[in-house]
């Protein structure tokens, strides 16, 4: 629900506004306002705050991103396709590269690591035998 809203949010923006220096995709009271609509619990002025600087950021990632693949196509104009796969992206809905993976795998411990293997190993041996 969180991706269908900051998308929806993000293409109106898009399509509504230029895209200013320090602007924000919402106000403080729309966010309260969604979140009481959304939800029958209260919410504070903090978590208001927070959920719409990350909206702020994953917004401007989605655009940024969205114009490169414009540009990429020698376009000027931000279309619906670049903001789906800039927001596919951004929420990796694609799966990951093994160069990718392999910078996750660096990161964890050594226990982590061998339960890795182990399920790798397993996942590996369940392949195999589906196929006989």
């Amino acid at each position: 629900m969180k991706q269908i809203t900051t998308l929806l949010l993000l293409s109106i923006f898009v399509c509504s506004f230029a895209v200013a220096e320090n602007s924000e995709i919402t106000s403080s009271r729309a966010v309260e306002e969604f979140f009481k609509t959304n939800s029958d619990l209260r919410i504070s002025s903090d978590a208001v705050e927070s959920y719409k600087t990350d909206l702020n950021e994953i917004s401007l990632e989605v655009i940024t991103r969205g114009a490169e693949l414009a540009k990429e196509d020698n376009r000027k104009t931000l279309l619906e396709r670049d903001i789906t796969q800039a927001t596919e992206e951004i929420f990796r809905k694609a799966p990951m590269t093994v160069t990718e993976l392999m910078e996750k795998i660096k990161l964890l411990s050594i226990i982590n690591l061998a339960e890795l293997s182990n399920q790798v190993k397993a996942y590996s041996k369940d392949l195999l035998e589906k196929r006989k």
